[in-house]
C-alpha cells in the first residue's frame, strides 16, 4: 500500500473587521517565487542581441501538423470543429463598426479599424493548451489577421502536444516554434531564421516570458493574458451544491498559477460542507496532479465566513478578482454594486468541462487589466480627417472660423494669437 495522502491545510476564518482584506490579499503574494535575478542578467545580454541564444529554436515540420489532425478520432475532429464554429459565432458579434461622421461644414471623420497582418501567440504550459489555443486565434481569424505563429515549449520528449498541433492544422496555422517562456517571446518578437518576426505578441508562459514581454525594447508590441488568473465566490449557501463547487476550485487550482481561490460565505454552514468536499476530493486525484493543486490551496486559497452579502461585495470590490463566481438568490440584484471584474457568472455552479461544452467562450482569456481578449484585440484602429470648406457651413454658423479659433485659445490658456489662412503676416 502507498502513503497516505497527508492532509490538505487550508486557511479558514470568520469575517475579522478590517484584518480580513489584507488576509486575502496575501494569498497573492505567498508561496515561492522564482529567483529571476540571474534571468534578468542573461535577459538584459540577449536584449542587445536578440538572436544570440535562438539559433536553436526551429519550426515544428509541417507535416507534423496533418499527421496530428488525422491521428484524432472523428469525435475528437467534430469537437474541435464544432468549438471553432461556436468560436467564430461569438467573435463576429464583437468586432467594432466602421464609424463615418460629417459635420454641417462639410468636415468628416471616419474611424476605421485594421487587422494586425502577422500575430505571435504564446502558450502556456499548463492543461488548457488547446482550449487557450482556440480562445487566441479563432478572434485573430475573425479580425481578418494573415498569419498567426504559434510558440510553446515542447515537453521532455521535445514533443509538443498532438491536441494542439491538430488544432493548429484546423485553425491554418502553418508555423508552430518549439520554443517557450523568454526564449518563446525573443523568438516571436525578434524572429528567428525560419520565422519572421510578428507585429503583436499575445499569451503567457510563466514569470520568465511576463518579464521578458515587459523589458524588451518591443514590449509595446506585448499583450500578456491570464488564463489561470483569480477565482473568487460570492456565495449565500441557497442551493449550494458543495460537491460541485469543490471540484471546480479543484480544477482552477490544478492549473497552478499565481491567482488566489478565494470563496466569501454568509453561511457558515455551507463553506465548511464545500472545505470538506475539497478535502476528500483532493485525495482521489491523481499522484502526479496533487502537487500543483496543493501548493495552489495551501498557499493562495482563502476560505472566510461573511456576515452578510453586502460585506462581500464590499470585499470584492477591493479585491477585484479576475473572476467572480456569483452564487446567490436573484444575483441580478448585485451587479450594479459590483465593478473591476474580467468575468463575472452567475447562477449555478457549473464545472468548467460542461461549459466549455457547451459555450467555448464562457472561459475567456483575459488579457492584463482583466479585459477578454475578442476579435478587437487583434485591430489597429485609424482616425481619418477631413476639411471641409468654410462657405459649406457659414451660412448656418453666426460665429466666424477666426472667432471660433481665438475663443478656444483663450479657453486653453494660449496667449498666441491664432491666425487663421486669410490673415497677413
Amino acid at each position: 500500500m502507498g502513503r497516505p495522502t497527508a492532509m490538505l491545510k487550508l486557511h479558514q476564518q470568520r469575517d475579522l473587521g478590517e484584518s480580513s482584506l489584507g488576509w486575502i490579499l496575501r494569498a497573492r503574494d505567498e508561496g515561492p517565487r522564482p529567483d529571476l535575478s540571474d534571468h534578468i542578467l542573461a535577459l538584459k545580454r540577449r536584449i542587445l542581441e536578440a538572436r544570440e541564444g535562438l539559433e536553436g529554436v526551429q519550426l515544428v515540420p509541417g507535416q507534423r501538423l496533418p499527421a496530428a489532425w488525422m491521428e484524432l478520432t472523428a469525435t475528437q475532429r467534430a469537437l474541435l470543429q464544432q468549438r471553432r464554429e461556436q468560436l467564430q459565432g461569438f467573435h463576429l458579434r464583437t468586432l467594432p463598426q466602421p464609424l463615418s461622421h460629417q459635420a454641417e461644414g462639410g468636415d468628416r471623420c471616419r474611424w476605421l479599424h485594421e487587422p494586425c497582418r502577422r500575430v505571435g501567440v504564446l502558450l502556456p504550459r499548463h492543461g488548457m493548451n488547446v482550449s487557450m489555443l482556440l480562445a487566441l486565434v479563432v478572434p485573430a481569424m475573425v479580425a481578418g489577421v494573415e498569419e498567426v505563429v504559434v510558440a510553446m515549449e515542447p515537453g521532455r520528449n521535445g514533443e509538443l502536444p498532438p491536441g494542439v498541433l491538430a488544432a493548429c492544422e484546423l485553425l491554418a496555422v502553418r508555423q508552430v516554434l518549439a520554443a517557450g517562456g523568454a526564449d518563446g517571446v525573443l523568438a516571436l518578437l525578434h524572429g528567428v531564421p525560419s520565422c519572421a518576426p510578428v507585429e503583436l505578441l499575445v499569451g503567457e508562459d510563466g514569470p520568465e516570458a511576463e518579464l521578458t514581454m515587459r523589458d524588451s525594447p518591443l514590449g509595446h508590441r506585448c499583450r500578456r493574458t491570464d488564463a489561470v488568473g483569480d477565482f473568487c465566490v460570492l456565495t449565500d449557501g441557497r442551493g449550494l451544491d458543495a460537491g460541485r463547487l469543490a471540484e471546480e476550485l479543484l480544477w482552477h487550482a490544478g492549473l497552478g498559477g499565481l491567482g488566489m481561490r478565494a470563496i466569501l460565505s454568509s453561511d457558515s454552514e455551507g463553506l465548511d460542507a464545500v472545505v470538506a468536499e475539497l478535502r476528500a476530493a483532493f485525495k482521489r486525484l491523481p499522484r502526479g496532479q496533487r502537487s500543483v493543486a496543493r501548493q495552489s490551496l495551501e498557499q493562495r486559497g482563502r476560505f472566510m465566513t461573511i456576515p452578510s452579502l453586502a460585506r462581500g461585495v464590499g470585499l470584492a470590490n477591493a479585491l477585484r478578482p479576475s473572476r467572480l463566481n456569483l452564487l446567490v438568490h436573484n444575483p441580478r440584484k448585485y451587479l450594479a454594486r459590483l465593478a473591476g471584474l474580467g468575468l463575472l457568472q452567475l447562477g449555478e455552479t457549473q464545472l468548467p468541462s460542461e461549459l466549455l461544452d457547451r459555450q467555448p467562450w464562457a472561459l475567456p482569456v483575459l488579457a492584463e487589466g482583466g479585459a477578454p481578449v475578442t476579435a478587437a484585440s487583434y485591430l489597429r484602429s485609424r482616425l481619418t480627417l477631413r476639411a471641409g470648406s468654410e462657405e459649406a457651413g457659414s451660412s448656418r454658423d453666426a460665429m466666424s472660423s477666426e472667432a471660433r479659433l481665438s475663443g478656444w485659445a483663450s479657453l486653453e490658456g494660449q496667449t498666441v494669437p491664432v491666425r487663421t489662412h486669410g490673415d497677413s503676416t
